[in-house]
């Protein structure tokens, strides 16, 4: 097959259809620089890795979940619009994988785990990861149970439904033993957002109470993962309990002499004084 292109001077050419068509792909190849969204696949199993610059997209097209070479995880629509990720950019991660244990984690290169969904508890049993066509990452089991999700639709389980609770609540009010559902103070805020993830810690608890019931790593031989409960306070008291949300940051309801507002609000990791080397990771 042959087909003729006309110049601009009026000559005609005649130029083979290969050539065209090895032409047209090398065109696609240079400007996508990715293979169309039709060749990712929706779904890993268990044994298989999102690496690098890899990507599930949904069967509908409208939904990619890529891992970024800045080390980041993030769910976008068709426009390009972040629908989650779990705020990693930075910290190395090459790649994304289902355990043996249940959770979705982000691997550096030497295998270190930077960020887990801390769905043990519930996905044991969980072979699938995928992005589905109503905007949701899903993690399931044989018997297609949900065990995980983020997305479009509200979180299940785990150290992201934890955060997104949290930050349902940005801007009410600090109330010193408040615990929602409009005013919070610092450990009732923790409390509630550890419930709504899937773990019942009983009645509303001191940040004090929380460490020493809790904490359960130490920065020496774990670092802080997003999720951790962070406690602050001088000596031997502790005043302060906030989500640590990576990239530096916290999740936490500060009283009115820790902040202008008095609020629930994001702040810097050590917005607050003495921080604790202890923390507690409630969700492994």
């Amino acid at each position: 097959m042959t087909t003729d292109v006309r110049a601009d001077g009026g000559a005609t050419f005649r130029i083979g259809g290969s050539i065209l068509a090895a032409l047209a792909l090398l065109a696609s190849i240079l400007v996508v620089g990715a293979p169309p969204a039709s060749a990712w696949p929706a779904k890993i199993g268990l044994g298989d890795e999102l690496n690098t610059n890899e990507r599930l997209v949904s069967p509908n097209g409208q939904y990619n979940l890529l891992m970024q070479e800045n080390g980041n995880l993030v769910l976008r629509n068709a426009s390009g619009t972040i629908l989650w990720h779990p705020e990693m950019d930075g910290s190395g991660s090459v790649k994304a994988e289902i355990t043996d244990a249940g959770n979705v984690v982000l691997r550096q290169a030497d295998g270190d785990v930077t960020w887990a969904s801390g769905t043990t508890k519930w996905a044991a049993s969980a072979t699938t990861l995928e992005v589905t066509d109503n905007g949701n990452v899903l993690l399931s089991n044989t018997d297609r149970d949900h065990l995980w999700r983020v997305g479009v639709d509200t979180g299940i389980h785990g150290v992201e439904r934890m955060i997104e609770f949290a930050k349902e609540q940005l801007g009410e009010d600090y109330v010193w033993g408040a615990e929602g559902p409009n005013s919070w103070d610092c450990s009732g805020l923790t409390s509630q957002a550890v419930r709504a993830a899937g773990t019942d810690i009983g009645n509303h608890m001191s940040s004090e109470t929380q460490y020493n019931t809790y904490k359960n790593f130490s920065t020496n031989n774990s670092p802080l993962r997003r999720g951790d409960l962070v406690f602050y306070g001088a000596g031997s008291s502790v005043t302060h309990v906030a989500i640590y949300l990576g990239s530096g940051k916290v999740i936490h309801a500060p009283g009115p002499e820790g902040s202008a507002s008095g609020v629930v609000q994001i702040g810097s990791l050590d917005s607050v004084a003495n921080r604790k080397a202890e923390f507690a990771r409630m969700f492994i």
